[in-house]
């Protein structure tokens, strides 16, 4: 049958797939919550009444130079391993841009691996534009000592939606040439809504308005055949360098005992300032960012630089 549009019912074949492809599972709810915020873009392979290739994207809101537009987000791609070298990826991602084009997407990015990546360059547009760099830093198990923000400002952590983030959006949408659309919908969807994971997000507010905020996760990752805890910084962000800085401290404590840090951020100078203060190191490996132009409007993506991409910005943390 070739490449069609999923179908109700189809997610029991794509979760087979989804283990057999990653060698890991995943629950309906969790599969439920990735892909219907809003109506499902997912593409199937079927032959013989089998599916045995997936592709999907999470179209979500972005501002380029302050301008509101669609992107995608590339997920799951995957083709069953009997069926390799069979042609089935290539036709899912020319069929996947073409209808991204048709739907007004004028952007699709991602973080291949160096594989897919290859097969990327080779069959489509795609254009390698830049690399994220990523942060660690081994853990203490104690408190640091508070850094506390200035003066009529105040830290909090929230537990769920929280109106204020779409004004810091608006607020924020020049100050990269590129970032996803982080409003109040988002977050509650992607932090407070998620059905595996726990995040905690800090903020810090003056006069009711948000001027900084941190994301950040606790999990047990096997490291050489053993379990360790380790924190991740999904996300932040602020507008002045001291809020950072205290934010940065309030997420690294709520990551206490856990064996080391890691994140990326924005690449702007008061963020790797802070980065360096805090003994943060660069890992020698950047994340390779890999996109697909779908329209004139944006050809010209050289200045990457100012990019803001984060690990929330992408469906594995």
């Amino acid at each position: 049958m070739g490449v069609r549009l999923y179908r109700e019912g189809d997610e029991y074949a794509i979760q087979r797939l989804f283990t057999t492809v990653f060698k890991k599972e995943r629950s309906l709810t969790e599969w439920k919550w990735k892909f219907f915020k809003q109506k499902p873009y997912i593409l199937v392979y079927e032959k013989e009444e089998r599916i045995v290739g997936h592709v999907a994207l999470w179209v979500l809101h972005a501002f380029f130079s302050g301008k509101k537009q669609n992107v995608g987000l590339r997920v799951d791609t995957m083709v069953d391993p009997s069926h390799r070298n069979e042609g089935i990826y290539q036709q899912l991602t020319e069929t996947l841009f073409q209808n991204a084009r048709e739907d007004h997407i004028h952007l699709l990015y991602g973080f291949p691996s160096s594989s897919a990546k290859q097969g990327l360059l080779h069959h489509s547009s795609a254009l390698e534009i830049g690399r994220i760099p990523r942060y660690r830093k081994m853990n203490r198990l104690f408190f640091k000592k508070a850094t506390l923000p200035p003066e009529g400002y105040f830290l909090q952590e929230i537990h769920g939606y929280d109106k204020r983030f779409d004004a810091f959006a608006e607020r924020i949408k020049y100050q990269y040439s590129f970032s996803i659309i982080k409003d109040a919908d988002f977050f509650h969807w992607r932090y407070f809504k998620h059905p595996t994971n726990t995040y905690k997000v800090f903020i810090v507010t003056k006069e009711q308005a948000i001027e900084g905020y941190i994301v950040v996760k606790k999990e047990i990752k096997t490291i050489k055949g053993a379990p360790f805890p380790v924190g991740s910084i999904i996300d932040g962000d602020a507008f002045d360098e001291q809020i950072w800085e205290c934010l940065l401290t309030c997420g690294e404590n709520a990551l206490k005992k856990t064996l080391f840090i890691q994140t990326w951020l924005p690449f702007h100078p008061g963020v790797r300032t802070s980065m360096k203060k805090k003994n943060y190191k660069k890992k020698p490996v950047d994340m390779t960012l890999v996109v697909n132009v779908l329209d004139t409007e944006h050809k010209d993506l050289e200045n990457t630089m100012d990019w803001k991409i984060a690990m929330g910005d992408v469906d594995a943390f």
